[in-house]
């Protein structure tokens, strides 16, 4: 939300029915952003997601600790690429926590 309100072109990559969850906030945290309705899960949605990492400056992800790895999208083999790209991954809990790494953040 900062980045694109300092004038930063933001995709943010929703499912393809929309937000997972409906709140009042998803205004304020949706502005100043393209959103992008992809199905991870399918060909098409991850072929289109990977194409936009080689145009981006940052990339910052919020998957369960090796799920994006899963789908093919590999930080260290990018940066490796292009070591300016900056990437974060923010899970919900630490990949330490034996309780609730495997968990999404709203589930616990």
């Amino acid at each position: 939300m900062l980045l694109g309100d300092l004038g930063a072109t933001v995709a943010y990559i929703d499912p393809p029915d929309g937000p997972m969850w409906d709140s009042p906030a998803n205004t304020t945290l949706v502005r100043n952003k393209l959103i992008v309705n992809l199905d991870l899960n399918s060909d098409e949605g991850l072929t289109y997601a990977r194409a936009l990492c080689p145009e981006a400056d940052i990339i910052v992800e919020n998957f369960r600790p090796g799920k994006l790895a899963a789908f093919g999208i590999d930080f260290a083999a990018m940066r490796e690429e292009r070591p300016e790209l900056v990437t974060v991954s923010l899970p919900g809990f630490a990949s330490n926590d034996a309780e609730y790494r495997e968990l999404r953040a709203f589930k616990a």
